[in-house]
């Protein structure tokens, strides 16, 4: 529900709170909804919220890399941990690769940390 406002649209502040709401629930995993029938989600998606966050939040490692030029040590920490996954680290490899995220000098350099980690 926090993901649409992480987007640079939204004002600073707001973006601010989100990437808190965000990293708070990437760092803290816990059981997710068991009671829908059928989920609306896959079932790993529920139980793993780096998976959840790069399959159902839009553009989520955009935004991250994005926030880092608004809140560095927390957006870092956010995607620290989503890359911690191998297939969310492999997308955004990808992303710089291809040059499908833009990213300032200091972007660049804490993203190619978090690759090289």
């Amino acid at each position: 529900a926090v993901s649409p406002l992480l987007f640079p649209e939204e004002e600073e502040e707001v973006r601010r709170q989100a990437l808190e709401a965000t990293h708070y629930f990437l760092s803290n995993p816990t059981r997710g909804d068991e009671i829908r029938v059928p989920p609306v989600c896959p079932l790993d998606n529920i139980e793993e919220p780096r998976n959840f966050a790069l399959d159902e939040c839009v553009d989520i490692l955009h935004n991250l890399v994005s926030l880092i030029d608004v809140d560095k040590d927390r957006a870092v920490a956010s995607l620290r941990v989503m890359c911690s996954m191998p297939r969310n680290k492999e997308e955004l490899q990808s992303m710089v690769e291809d040059k499908r995220v833009t990213l300032s000098l200091d972007a660049e350099e804490e993203v190619m940390v978090i690759l090289q980690e």
